[in-house]
C-alpha cells in the first residue's frame, strides 16, 4: 500500500490551505486519484486532513510537488480544469486580494488580467516563449504573457457568485493579457503596459487583441474551419515605455 509524500513541509502546508479554500467554497479538488471534495469527506464534520494524508491505504505512493497536476472543479463549470499545484495556489491567493472590474479586468497590486478577444487560430500556432516578455518597465520588473482558462479572474467570479448555469465562471477559451510585477503598481501603469503589449503582438505576429467585456456564454466552432500554417519565426521586441 502507498502513502502521500510531500516534497517539503511548505508544499504540505499549501495543500492544507488549498483544501480549506476549496472546502469552504464548494470547489471540487482532485490530486492524482484522490478526490478531496467527495461527498464522503464533505459530510464528515470532524474530517482531519492531516490524519487522512498520513494513512497508507493508497494504491501507490503519491509524490506531491508544486509541479504536480491537480483538477479543479468550480461551480457550474462543465469540465474540471487541470493545472499545476503551484499555479492554483498562486491563483487562489491572488484572487483573494484582487477584484474583477466590470467583467473586463482583474486588478490586484502586483497582478493584472485583461480579458481579450483574438484569433485563437493564430494564437495556438505560437509558442508561449514567443509571446512572453520579461523586462524592466522603469525600475519595475514585469512579466507579460497570455493566459487562458482558469485564472484568478474566474476564481474571483466564483467567489463573488457572479455565474449561473448558463454563464459559468470559467471556460477554456477565456483569454487574458496577464501582467505580473515585483512591486505594487497603480492602474495607470498597468494600462500603459497593456497598450504597449497589444501593439507589439500586432507588429510581430499580426495577432490582434481586442479588449472586450467577458463573453460568458459558450461558443462552439468547427475544428474543420481551422487552417494550418507554419509557425512564425518573428520575435517580439521589448515593450516601449513612453510615447511611440
Amino acid at each position: 500500500m502507498g502513502r502521500i509524500i510531500f516534497k517539503s513541509e511548505e508544499v504540505e502546508k499549501k495543500l492544507h490551505e488549498i483544501f480549506s479554500f476549496c472546502h469552504e467554497n464548494r470547489i471540487d479538488l482532485t490530486i492524482e486519484s484522490i478526490e478531496l471534495s467527495s461527498y464522503e469527506i464533505r459530510r464528515q464534520e470532524d474530517f482531519d486532513l492531516k490524519q487522512f494524508l498520513q494513512q497508507e491505504h493508497f494504491d501507490m505512493e503519491i509524490y506531491i510537488t508544486d509541479d504536480s497536476e491537480i483538477r479543479i472543479g468550480l461551480q457550474r463549470v462543465f469540465e474540471d480544469e487541470e493545472v499545476t499545484f503551484g499555479y492554483f495556489y498562486e491563483a487562489m491567493n491572488t484572487a483573494l486580494v484582487g477584484e474583477v472590474v466590470e467583467n473586463k479586468q482583474f486588478l490586484s497590486p502586483r497582478f493584472f488580467l485583461v480579458y481579450v478577444d483574438c484569433d485563437l487560430n493564430v494564437l495556438e500556432k505560437l509558442d508561449e516563449q514567443e509571446y512572453s516578455i520579461n523586462q524592466l518597465w522603469g525600475d519595475t520588473e514585469i512579466d507579460v504573457s497570455i493566459a487562458q482558462g482558469l485564472t484568478s479572474f474566474g476564481i474571483r467570479l466564483s467567489l463573488d457568485g457572479n455565474y449561473d448555469k448558463y454563464y459559468p465562471p470559467v471556460v477554456s477559451e477565456d483569454t487574458f493579457i496577464q501582467i505580473k510585477t515585483n512591486r505594487d503598481l497603480d492602474l495607470r501603469i498597468f494600462e500603459d503596459i497593456v497598450q504597449s503589449y497589444i501593439f507589439e503582438l500586432q507588429s510581430a505576429f499580426s495577432l490582434n487583441l481586442q479588449r472586450v467585456t467577458r463573453i460568458t456564454g459558450l461558443e462552439y466552432y468547427d475544428d474543420d474551419d481551422r487552417t494550418d500554417s507554419p509557425k512564425r519565426t518573428q520575435k517580439m521586441r521589448p515593450l516601449l515605455n513612453g510615447k511611440g
